[in-house]
């Protein structure tokens, strides 16, 4: 109600063309409807947000750059624009890791220390596993890296599981699903608030498989992902956005080299002004014209050469001196591995350095000298891997170098000079661009994007454009009759989606099947007709439509394929669609009605045109998908479009009619004569019949995490956040109980304590800490937290009574010194008024009135007789009872007489009375007056003089809120003013 009575206030004051906008039943009711009708809507509003569930307030969104060695998010927060979040350890990066040791979970700098001394309990480097199978080339590289892990293959997907003991595996999907909670954690720290969106970064050769185990992993933990993001489009979001005014309508050509921890990407894009279709305005664009990458080829090779060529002078060093074989031992390839990428960072800008470990193997210590001539030799074959990523990016761009404008490097491995070197004669001779931070351009690209998709946030438009690295194609079969009138097999095979085809796009696929049929998406083909299996698709309910609709003309089976932001490939309809002539429709019972008495506009004439209008723009409203014959993309050899699908519902049939349309006569009047000319009827349109086909669908790629293997996953995680918590609040508990018993114990042989507390007093009080002390020894380091805080409460109500004593017993001085500095400047303030009061003319009103100082002075006296009694009687009583005289009292006494002294402080003076002097009146002129041809005159040249009048202003009794006015004071009363500050 209250809701309904302001937004009917609101409407009246605003101008009623502005509602009108917005509202077309202002055309045709009255004001007061259209009030009503908003009134109504906002009070269902009212009532729905009043039975809608809280929820927790957070609109950060974040984008993780999601890397094999460290982990970089960018974040987006109300009164944050973009930034790096910090994790705990006040680091821009957190290593990416988890380790899992004795039921308990680390994760960033803590589990890299644990991945050193006990390897085998350290998963890192897991996202070049994300979507492979336990047999594929990448697990078998990872296993020689890292021989301590068991790894095994999923029993029913196939894909990569980490034994850690007898009872406990993990998926892939389920590790990583850890550490991006953890990360989610920390970004929620930093904001202060819930993250309610996510952006993840990968790397743009991921496959199918990859992408969505990495999403089925980001929904183990809870995020809410808006979209993968490949690190090309991230890399060009971050050049792009603070260079908007250096674009314009020609392509600039940008070369993106990133060597990272695991892989090197190289990027060609454009970057160009277009018009949006949206804003009709210019807006900058980014589109990725060619990839190249390698992706083995990272500075975790050189850490392995190098881990390799230690191991080797180790063990040349202590030959013959060793009883075991140092290549075998986990623990010490680890610690190997360490060193090795501190030897190599610090080789990138010196040319020689140390490598130190101390108790390496059976308790010998390791220290050898490497130079950068020795990691350039152990890596020469690496270093003719460096340009093939830009040869590959600039051939499926078909550009050379003369066409870029920057070639700009990022990522850690650019460091080495051997490479910069590389790279600089790729480039021509020419320096190389170093103006983007390596570590964190990939998160800042994607928190822009993450802002842009939000809602949450308002951003310029950045339009980018990705590149498909894999064809997508399309394979079945039509039977069809052959020369001999035998029925055969007919294969049907059509790209889809291209490869070097930009995404996000859609497109249908039009088949000329009359029957049910399977088809087959293939995925990471040369052509149409080879490639993985990605999907089988068994599209049923073709021949039922077909006999459905038998009079209307068959236009075929329509598959949509999409291809979206996050680079997955999905079959989003499949329909078959006939079309034919208008059926007539009747007239319904209103119209008949109305039209036997004359009213047929009252009830319908004209609304078969309106929704035919509306159905029209409704259908041209949506994005139109291309749409191609799959037969003759197969026949042909390429994809050529023949018409565009608008339809807006697919579960609906849709049908474009017009009404019968009459035969119209003008008639002109020209020279008086009538002529007729009747008008070409209009051609009936056929109607669009859509019916929506049912498919199983087989995934022949990695299965998704789904039914039970996602739900068992989810509990796995969800005990050990709780065992964690609850662990973290025992310890938590623990820590608090010990420090109280040390303390107390402390606290009762201090003096304060031993005055206020009697000797039966401090001996209870000992005794319970006696036995807790004694029991935390023995049990209490096992006990849950529920237990450790019943203990700590206990001890709490022990002590209660001394510590209430001891805390008056320490304030008790200051806040009797502080009533007793109230009371004297209340007593000056006293004699003040009095002064300023005694010494006021007759014609001047008192500053304050004497009800003012009569009970400031009541209440000054109160106060002082109070405190006088009150300090005798806590005097004579002892130190061990309760007090008599309590702080709380003091200090409430001490703000009352505060608060009243104050307000007569503050208290504006009286307005002196204005004088207002009166004009003397000047002598009148003479008037001449006329009759009958006379002229008399009339002199009136002498007036009384009237002394001048004093009108005095009333003056209103001043209250609590007068020094809130604006009143001028005279000079003598700021003279007062300033006497009773010093005064105070």
């Amino acid at each position: 109600g209250l809701a309904a009575l302001v937004l009917t206030w609101l409407h009246k004051l605003l101008p009623h063309s502005a509602v009108e906008q917005h509202c077309w039943s202002c055309v045709l009711l009255d004001c007061i409807t259209c009030s009503m009708k908003i009134v109504s809507i906002a009070a269902v509003a009212v009532l729905l947000a009043l039975n809608m569930p809280a929820v927790e307030a957070g609109i950060a969104t974040v984008a993780i750059d999601f890397g094999s060695e460290w982990i970089k998010m960018g974040i987006v927060k109300p009164g944050t624009p973009m930034d790096i979040v910090l994790n705990r350890e006040s680091k821009r990066k957190t290593a990416n890791v988890v380790a899992l040791r004795r039921g308990e979970r680390t994760f960033g700098a803590s589990a890299l220390g644990t991945s050193v001394k006990y390897p085998k309990n350290g998963y890192r480097y897991l996202v070049e596993l994300l979507g492979q199978k336990a047999d594929s080339d990448v697990v078998k590289r990872y296993q020689q890296q890292f021989p301590e892990h068991t790894i095994e293959a999923d029993p029913e997907r196939g894909t990569v599981v980490f034994r850690l003991d007898e009872s406990t595996s993990y998926t892939v999907e389920e590790l990583v699903a850890m550490i991006l909670e953890h990360v989610d954690e920390l970004a929620a720290e930093y904001a202060e608030q819930v993250i309610s969106s996510h952006i993840i970064v990968v790397p743009p050769y991921f496959d199918q498989a990859a992408r969505r185990a990495l999403l089925s992993a980001a929904e183990l933990a809870g995020l809410n992902v808006l979209r993968l993001m490949s690190s090309s489009i991230a890399t060009g979001l971050n050049y792009g956005v603070f260079r908007r005014k250096e674009f314009n309508t020609t392509e600039q050509h940008i070369l993106f080299y990133d060597l990272g921890s695991t892989n090197t990407i190289a990027t060609v894009g454009s970057f160009n002004l277009v018009k949006d279709k949206e804003t009709k305005t210019k807006v900058p664009q980014f589109v990725v014209k060619g990839v190249g990458f390698d992706k083995t080829l990272g500075g975790f090779e050189w850490d392995q050469r190098l881990k390799v060529h230690m191991l080797k002078a180790f063990t040349e060093q202590f030959k013959g001196k060793l009883q075991g074989d140092p290549s075998v031992n986990a623990r010490t390839l680890a610690k190997l591995l360490k060193e090795a990428q501190r030897v190599r960072g610090i080789l990138s800008a010196n040319t020689e350095t140390y490598a130190q470990i101390e108790g390496l193997f059976e308790e010998r210590d390791f220290k050898l000298r490497v130079t950068r001539d020795t990691l350039e030799e152990l890596g020469e074959d690496l270093y003719l891997r460096v340009g093939e990523p830009v040869t590959t990016a600039l051939r499926q761009a078909d550009l050379t170098m003369e066409n870029i404008s920057h070639f700009i490097v990022i990522g850690g491995g650019v460091r080495m000079p051997k490479v910069q070197s590389i790279l600089i004669e790729l480039n021509n001779g020419q320096d190389l661009t170093k103006n983007l931070n390596g570590d964190e351009t990939f998160a800042m690209g994607a928190a822009y994007e993450a802002a842009a998709l939000s809602k949450a946030f308002r951003v310029k438009k950045f339009i980018t454009k990705d590149l498909n690295l894999k064809n997508v194609a399309m394979h079945t079969t039509r039977m069809v009759e052959s020369e001999d009138g035998q029925m055969v097999a007919k294969p049907i095979n059509a790209i889809v989606f291209g490869l070097n085809s930009t995404f996000p796009t859609r497109k249908t696929m039009k088949l000329n099947i009359t029957e049910d049929f399977d088809f087959e998406v293939l995925y990471g083909g040369e052509t149409s007709d080879d490639g993985a299996v990605l999907s089988k698709h068994s599209v049923m309910g073709v021949a039922n439509a077909f006999n459905n609709n038998n009079n209307a003309t068959f236009k075929g089976v329509k598959v949509r394929f999409e291809l979206d932001l996050s680079g997955l490939v999905n079959i989003s309809r499949i329909e078959a669609q006939f079309e034919g002539p208008e059926a007539p429709e009747e007239d319904s019972m209103l119209k008949k009605i109305g039209d036997s008495i004359g009213l047929g506009s009252l009830f319908g004439d004209g609304k078969k045109a309106e929704a035919t209008d509306d159905d029209a723009a409704d259908e041209s409203a949506e994005e139109p998908a291309a749409e191609t014959s799959a037969e003759s993309s197969a026949d042909q050899g390429a994809e050529k479009p023949e018409d565009v699908d608008a339809s807006t519902n697919a579960n609906t049939t849709t049908t474009n009619t017009t009404a019968d349309t009459n035969t119209t006569v003008n008639t002109t009047a020209t020279n008086s004569t009538n002529s007729t000319k009747p008008a070409k009827p209009e051609k009936k349109k056929d109607r669009t019949v859509r019916v929506v086909l049912t498919a199983d669908v087989e995934s022949n790629d990695l299965q998704s995490l789904s039914g039970a293997t996602y739900e068992a996953a989810k509990l796995r995680l969800k005990v050990l956040k709780e065992a964690e918590e609850r662990k973290r609040r025992t310890e938590a508990s623990l820590n608090t109980l010990e420090s109280f018993v040390f303390a107390t114990q402390d606290r009762l042989s201090q003096e304060e304590y031993e005055k206020v507390a009697t000797e039966e007093e401090r001996s209870a009080v000992q005794a319970k800490l006696s036995e807790t002390s004694d029991w935390l020894e023995e049990d209490g380091w096992e006990a849950e937290y529920e237990a450790l805080d019943s203990k700590l409460e206990a001890l709490n109500t022990s002590m209660k009574d001394i510590q209430y004593r001891v805390n008056e017993l320490r304030a008790r001085p200051q806040a009797i010194a502080d009533l007793n500095q109230t009371l004297n400047l209340t007593r000056g303030f006293m004699a003040h008024m009095k002064n300023a009061t005694a010494n006021v003319s007759a014609d001047e009103l008192p500053w304050y009135t004497v009800k003012e100082i009569e009970e400031l002075e009541k209440l000054y006296n109160e106060t002082l007789t109070w405190l006088t009694e009150k300090v005798a009687e806590q005097a004579d009583a002892p130190l061990t009872a309760t007090p008599v005289l309590k702080t709380s009292t003091l200090t409430n006494k001490n703000r009352k007489l505060s608060r009243e002294m104050m307000y007569l402080v503050k208290k504006k003076p009286p307005v002196k009375p204005k004088k207002i002097k009166v004009p003397k009146n000047k002598t009148a002129s003479a008037n001449a007056t006329k009759a009958d041809g006379n002229t008399t005159t009339i002199d009136n040249t002498t007036t009384p003089t009237e002394e001048p009048v004093v009108e005095e202003t009333p003056v209103e009794a001043p209250t609590k809120d007068a020094d809130e006015a604006d009143v001028k004071s005279s000079s003598s009363e700021e003279e007062k003013a300033a006497k009773l500050d010093d005064e105070l």
